[in-house]
């Protein structure tokens, strides 16, 4: 009996040593296929989320200010053309040149956004001339009694 033992273990311990004499044992699961396939579909849902919340948060915060700063550049440039155009005291002119141009460029002029940006403007180019000397401030209204 101790002899049959014995052969049952010699024949266990070469069936188990076989396969580290194969030259490749056999894998049952390729784990680092599997964790390399988790890691990439992670990264690929993770990047996917990130540029939609980039997508969202740019139209909802960086266009309409980057829209406003446009607009801001637009109405000084064009309220400079006006000055330099039509010189000082055509402040009616200048306006409606101003809106007219706006309005070629295909900007709606009725929109309070813009109207505020052009008397921004306008009274940003006033207060740079009033600043060099070019122009002497409004007189104000009521005048002081002194």
């Amino acid at each position: 009996m101790k002899k049959l033992i014995a052969a049952l273990l010699v024949i266990l311990i070469l069936v188990a040593a076989f396969p580290a004499l194969a030259e490749e044992a056999p894998v049952l699961f390729d784990w680092t296929r599997i964790l390399t396939d988790i890691t990439t579909w992670l990264v690929g849902v993770i990047a996917s989320a990130f540029l939609a919340l980039l997508g969202y948060y740019g139209r909802k915060y960086a266009k309409p200010w980057l829209q406003e700063t446009r607009l801001t550049a637009l109405a000084q440039e064009l309220v400079r053309a006006a000055e330099a155009r039509f010189g000082r005291q055509q402040g009616e002119k200048k306006l409606h040149a101003v809106f007219d141009w706006l309005r070629d460029r295909g900007i709606d002029i009725n929109r309070d956004e813009v109207i505020q940006a052009v008397m921004a403007a306008w009274q940003d180019l006033d207060l740079h001339m009033i600043e060099i000397g070019i122009k002497e401030p409004a007189p104000e209204y009521p005048p002081d009694a002194e």
